[in-house]
């Protein structure tokens, strides 16, 4: 059996169920690495629970426009520009640590009588040796062989990327109106289908939260980055995925009644073509 012989309302559904994960990979997948991929591009506590409020609240602005969108001009239109934001914004997340310049820790070595002046937002500490530190230039010059531990703090920059993506993020991410509005549109007027999809597609979010966290604690010791980036990628496949599943419900419809009538025609065909093989050894016999 191909894809074409499953019926289009289960493909569509089951397109549906993706769009799901997409928007909540990016709250229940990434959860475990905000903490201390935050602390990395140099946020403070404050900043990193902002992250997770300012998701939220353009959350609660998504889900006020897109089912207006989907009113407007339709549901497939709607989805594709959701998962399109939602990559988007999974994509300036992931590169927030890159806007943040931080740099790792290095050591620098001096010779006696040497000097070494720091960088803007750059810290040493001196490791071994003597060396002295210069007020009027920011610096340290060695009175005898010595190594400075130095490194420099983060900029702004990584913050307000983090800020601008998770902004993103949620104003892309609200589909969950849209899709319980599709999902029962498809499933009516079956009263047990539509019940069996709609906790499916609940259920789906809810495990996202038990099942993707754990993935997530097992690829940041890559980096802290990376659930960022396995979002990106989940985003792009689901676009084309959804691209060629997801369909108005009039077409879907009428798919399901030309699939219907296909199955009863065949169905149909046999016990005429029964008859006529009875005759055909009556002849047979009589010949004999």
């Amino acid at each position: 059996m191909g894809i074409a012989d499953v019926d289009a309302g289960n493909l569509a559904f089951f397109a549906a169920c993706l769009v799901n994960l997409v928007d909540i990979m990016g709250v229940s997948f990434t959860s475990p690495a905000l903490v201390p991929y935050g602390e990395s591009i140099g946020a403070t506590s404050t900043q990193v629970a902002l992250f997770q409020t300012i998701r939220y609240l353009f959350g609660i602005v998504s889900m006020l426009w897109m089912p207006k969108l989907a009113d407007k001009y339709g549901v497939k239109l709607c989805l594709m520009v959701s998962i399109l934001g939602s990559a988007l914004g999974y994509a300036v997340q992931a590169s927030a640590i890159y806007f943040a310049d931080c740099d790792s820790v290095t050591n620098r070595y001096l010779s006696q009588d040497s000097s070494y002046w720091l960088e803007d937002r750059e810290s040493c500490s001196v490791t071994s040796g003597t060396a002295e530190w210069q007020d009027v230039r920011a610096g340290f010059t060695a009175t005898s062989a010595a190594t400075l531990e130095c490194s420099k703090s983060c900029t702004e920059h990584g913050v307000t990327a983090m800020l601008v993506g998770r902004s993103i993020g949620g104003f892309f991410g609200g589909t969950q109106p849209v899709l319980r509005s599709f999902v029962t549109a498809l499933s009516m007027p079956d009263f047990a289908l539509l019940k069996f999809r709609v906790t499916v597609l609940f259920a789906s979010s809810q495990a996202g939260n038990v099942a993707l966290a754990p993935i997530c604690g097992l690829i940041i010791r890559w980096g802290l980055n990376l659930p960022w980036v396995v979002c990106v990628g989940t985003a792009v496949v689901v676009f084309f995925v959804a691209w060629f599943l997801v369909r108005p419900v009039e077409e879907v419809k009428a798919l399901q009644l030309k699939q219907a009538r296909g199955e009863l025609n065949k169905e149909s065909a046999i016990p005429a073509e029964a008859p006529a093989a009875a005759a055909e050894e009556e002849g047979q016999e009589g010949s004999h």
